[in-house]
């Protein structure tokens, strides 16, 4: 009984002592992701992130873990910043990596660019204890090679020169739109109150309003056709101003906050729409009131030789 009992204490003693070995897998390079890939020098710095995800039953529950990036390149070496995972059983204040699922960690290190840096090739190196002792683990290469393009633009010693450009600080947009009205007539029709063109106008006036950066000025142009005397074509130019003008007013209030920056102007006769119109035309005795309007500037006189003329 006393040999029986002896033995099986020597087991259980040479059991606990297994159990208890600072052992851990070497990581794995799949278990490590880095982007980006090649790495790329941003303002004399060289950022690297890393995805690390710790595998099931590696983590020892007692072990604590330093991932120690490092940049080489000849005989140089750049040392990232350095990150710590720890054991469930760890009492420490670092993240932690369950032995039973395993975990994921993200974390980012930057080096610092160096002038003549050529070929480097990015390692992860590791220091790693459980309970207090020592594990060796084989470091990982992860990645090699670095874009330094934007270093390439290099200012010292350079003279600016000096050129014209065609900057604008104001940039100015123009918006037509027409409303046409039955001949000897102001009031506004609704047929061309729901024309797409104006209700466009109306939109685009409304989102400048509403816009910080836009100022707005809004100009209502009424004329009358030179058919007719031109007391009558004054009035009733004048009325259609009048009429257009309180219109837009009412329309475009809410979106100016009531306040609506408008020019207003009539036009007794448009000799200039009416030639417009001619020379797009093809009405008898074209190129004889085309030669009529070209020949006298004073509409009166003008009316008289178009009338004059036509009679012939």
């Amino acid at each position: 009984m006393k040999k029986t009992l002896f033995f099986s204490l020597s087991i259980s003693t040479m059991l606990l002592i297994a159990g208890c070995s600072p052992k851990l897998k070497p990581l794995q390079k799949e278990y490590f992701t880095v982007t980006p890939r090649p790495l790329v020098v941003k303002g004399q710095k060289i950022e690297a992130n890393f995805d690390v995800s710790i595998p099931s039953k590696w983590m020892n529950r007692k072990a604590t873990l330093n991932l120690m990036p490092v940049l080489r390149y000849g005989s140089r070496e750049l040392w990232g910043a350095t990150t710590t995972l720890q054991g469930e059983k760890v009492l420490a204040n670092n993240p932690i990596i369950s032995y039973e699922e395993g975990g994921k960690h993200h974390f980012t290190s930057k080096f610092s660019y160096e002038k003549n840096i050529k070929s480097p090739k990015l390692y992860m190196t590791f220091r790693a204890d459980v309970s207090g002792k020592k594990v060796a683990l084989p470091e990982l290469l992860l990645a090699d090679g670095v874009i330094s393009t934007a270093t390439l633009a290099n200012l010292a010693g350079q003279h600016p020169i000096f050129a014209s450009n065609h900057f604008q600080r104001i940039i100015e947009e123009k918006y037509e739109a027409n409303i046409h009205f039955l001949i000897q007539q102001s009031k506004i029709r609704n047929s061309e109150l729901k024309k797409e063109e104006l209700k466009t106008w109306k939109k685009n006036v409304e989102d400048a309003y509403r816009s910080d950066n836009q100022s707005v000025a809004v100009e209502v142009q009424a004329y009358a056709s030179p058919d007719g005397g031109l007391k009558l074509n004054e009035r009733l130019s004048q009325q259609r101003e009048k009429n257009t003008t309180a219109l837009l007013k009412k329309d475009l209030a809410r979106a100016a906050s009531g306040k609506v920056d408008l020019a207003a102007h009539y036009t007794a006769q448009d000799w200039d729409g009416f030639k417009k119109y001619v020379e797009a035309s093809n009405i008898q005795d074209k190129e004889l009131i085309l030669r009529v309007l070209s020949m006298y500037q004073d509409p009166e006189e003008r009316e008289r030789n178009q009338e004059y003329q036509c009679s012939i």
